[in-house]
């Protein structure tokens, strides 16, 4: 009987603790107030460069807060007295527009706090005094990148007498809802789409970038292709691997590279360096995640680059005088097949352009032939080769 009575006290007791919590939680103010959701205060522009006596406007809001309460607070740059800032910085008004002074320096560093007082968050932007900006520079001038990758942004400004200005902040903005972007112009695709990335100092032109961020990729390219890609013998050639969503949204990768030792060989980067064995023939494969393009490959004849300088040339006499259409060649080292052929004008002379290395020069015409060997030390070497047909 005694448990009994126990385990009834014990019941009853745990009862009254839970009415008596229940009671401390609800109405009268009796318990604590739950903390607001956290806030992120976000501020326009987020970074300040300006230019005397010029004026800027920083825009605050809080997500969430339907009626927010900002203060604005300008934290003078070192070395400025608290007397002086209004005429060597600037000015900072209650609505958060500050004009920088007359006689402001340019790279004197200082900041504005903005607080939102519901929240009680706060956010430090930093005000730069700039000379007059006449130009702002942008690199790249346009980018692609796939989504959740980057790409460096970087902005050179240029004061009226067309000088770089080697203190600034950036204003970066991104629009299209493609990414984010930090204080040192890093930014990072988030979205597949196109926007812009716009760089604002001082009070020059801002400057809008085209980006374009790909999403899930569903193909791959080589460029330049070609069915078969035709490479000249001993060049080098710089292919890209390029991806592309569903959209057709396209950006280049940095693919794995193998090539048929018969044709040549190629680097991690892409470069491609042909045999000098004309007629070979193999293939050329990118591959990228779970893309993988093969395309054929073949090595022909060199044609001298429009506007190059002949590193191989020479004049054909034929008793006592010049020889005109006489056919001259270049066979490389061990090879049978011409790198190189052309035929002499009615001046005698001919020239190739061909790449570092060993070759035979051979002048025909009719049943006379003759044979000359030409090393060139490197493909800006010149080596001047005559003949005497008999």
């Amino acid at each position: 009987m005694k448990n009994l009575w126990r385990s009834l006290a014990s019941l009853a007791a745990s009862i009254l603790a839970l009415a008596l919590l229940a009671a401390c939680g609800s109405g009268g103010g009796g318990g604590s107030t739950p903390p607001p959701p956290s806030s992120k205060l976000v501020v326009v522009p987020s970074a300040v460069s300006v230019e005397a006596e010029q004026t800027v406007r920083l825009q605050a809001s809080v997500a969430g807060v339907t009626d927010p309460v900002f203060t604005y607070t300008l934290q003078a740059p070192a070395g400025v007295a608290a007397t002086d800032v209004a005429t060597r910085f600037g000015v900072l008004s209650p609505n958060g527009s500050f004009t920088a002074a007359a006689n402001a320096r340019p790279g004197l560093r200082g900041s504005i706090v903005v607080r939102e007082t519901r929240r009680n968050v706060s956010a430090t932007v930093p005000v730069v005094i700039v000379p007059f900006v006449k130009q702002v520079v942008v690199t790249p001038t346009s980018a692609s990148v796939l989504a959740g990758q980057t790409q460096t942004f970087t902005v050179v400004p240029f004061d009226i007498n067309g000088n770089p200005i080697p203190d600034f902040v950036v204003d970066w903005r991104v629009t299209g809802g493609i990414g984010t972007i930090t204080p040192a112009g890093l930014f990072t695709g988030t979205n597949a789409g196109s926007g812009t990335v716009t760089a604002k100092i001082g009070d020059a032109a801002a400057v809008s970038v085209p980006v374009t961020v790909v999403g899930s990729v569903v193909g791959l390219a080589i460029q330049p292709a070609g069915n078969p890609i035709l490479v000249e013998a001993g060049v080098r050639r710089q292919f890209r691997a390029v991806v592309r969503d569903a959209a057709g949204r396209e950006t280049e990768v940095k693919a794995t590279w193998t090539v048929s030792e018969a044709v040549g060989t190629i680097s991690a980067a892409g470069l491609f360096t042909a045999t000098k064995t004309v007629g070979a023939t193999g293939t050329l494969t990118a591959t990228y995640q779970t893309q993988k393009l093969s395309l054929p490959i073949r090595i022909v004849p060199l044609v001298p680059p429009p506007g190059l300088p002949a590193n191989i040339k020479g004049r054909v006499d034929q008793g006592g005088q010049p020889a005109s259409n006489v056919k001259v060649e270049a066979f490389a080292s061990g090879q049978t097949t011409a790198t190189a052929s052309g035929t002499t004008g009615s001046d005698g002379e001919y020239y190739f352009w061909l790449p570092a290395g060993s070759y035979e020069i051979v002048a025909t015409k009719g049943s006379a032939v003759v044979k000359r060997v030409a090393n060139l030390l490197s493909a800006d070497d010149v080596r001047v080769v005559n003949f005497v047909l008999p």
